[in-house]
């Protein structure tokens, strides 16, 4: 007796806002902005997860070391070169900890320090965390934009928040750049679904931040965070570079 024969199995793409693929790209200029990760993949365990997203960065890396390698930095992933440059900058400070002050925003006694705070995390672990928000959201939410956009938003976005932050203790670090890039992307396309932990369904990108927002304005006003203090002013920084962008003035 022949076996039962089966229906064909089907696999059918779902929508890019259902994967978490951005609908308007960061820059009318440049290709569209695809959330990581970005189609469809087999369920796996956690540490293959880590595995492979450890074999992603490496090769990342490799890219970049390849093209500084053959002169082609136009090429360079930007936010590739700020890990690199903050990696660097962290370690020289370690070494030699007089160089801290030049990256310190301390209120107005070191001017320099207001565009220079994103080059160098205070400590390793915030070294760890700023490269991982850097790769993991920065870099996805900046792909395809002009080098020049990516620029004005990260040194406005730094600067910005380095005018918040100078009245409060001492700080350095890359929020205030990280958030010119998020709140812009955010702007720009406010309903892209977002999938957060411990939430079953996704979230619209534009209620996640406004959260966000509230956790920094409180952690600026009642503990006197700079941290707070920079991811605010990078934000007031994107929303006011978008405004002037579509005004045709930048």
């Amino acid at each position: 007796r022949p076996a039962p024969r089966l229906p064909p199995l089907t696999l059918q793409r779902a929508s890019l806002p259902a994967l978490g693929c951005s609908v308007r790209p960061f820059s009318t200029s440049g290709g569209p902005v695809l959330f990581r990760p970005c189609g469809m993949r087999l369920n796996s365990g956690p540490m293959d997860h880590l595995r492979r997203e450890f074999d992603n960065w490496r090769r990342d890396f490799d890219v970049m070391v390849m093209k500084f390698k053959n002169g082609s930095y136009d090429s360079v992933n930007p936010v590739d070169a700020w890990i690199a440059a903050d990696v660097l900058c962290f370690t020289l400070t370690f070494v030699f900890p007089p160089l801290t002050k030049i990256f310190l925003v301390n209120g107005l006694s070191n001017p320099l320090g207001f565009a220079l705070t994103g080059l160098c995390s205070p400590n390793l672990i915030s070294l760890l965390l700023d490269c991982v928000l850097l790769y993991y959201v920065a870099r996805p939410m900046s792909q395809g934009a002009p080098l020049n956009t990516f620029l004005k938003l990260v040194v406005g976005g730094t600067v910005c928040g380095s005018l918040f932050a100078c009245a409060l203790p001492p700080y350095m670090g890359p929020t205030a750049g990280m958030a010119a890039l998020v709140m812009f992307f955010t702007v720009r396309n406010p309903d892209i679904p977002m999938r957060v932990f411990l939430i079953p369904d996704p979230v619209p990108l534009r209620h996640i931040m406004s959260v966000v927002l509230g956790f920094a304005t409180v952690q600026m006003v009642l503990i006197h965070s700079p941290a707070g203090a920079m991811f605010l002013g990078g934000s007031a920084w994107a929303i006011g570079f978008h405004h002037l962008q579509r005004q045709g003035k930048i």
